[in-house]
């Protein structure tokens, strides 16, 4: 049985009969140069992602992902280019 915090996880999908379970979010803090270098292997390009990281998201509720960062919430940042 897969469990997080003690608690059991259902899985959200079967995939060739095996089950997927939902991963938890990452809690550790994150800085600029990783999520920037997440945001540049995404793209395939160091310009465009130092670009993305100054854009204002509205997901991040208007921050930049380099605000975002700097206020601790690097793992949000990071779960946009995650769900890519």
């Amino acid at each position: 049985m897969t469990t997080h915090e003690g608690k059991p996880l259902k899985p959200i999908m079967l995939v060739n009969g095996q089950p997927i379970y939902p991963q938890p979010e990452p809690t550790d803090p994150i800085t600029e140069d990783e999520v920037e270098a997440m945001a540049a292997k995404l793209t395939g390009d160091k310009e465009i992602a130092r670009a993305w990281m100054d854009r204002p998201n509205g997901t991040l509720d208007g921050r930049t992902p380099r605000e975002a960062v700097r206020a601790g919430d690097g793992q949000m940042a990071a779960g946009i280019l995650r769900s890519f």
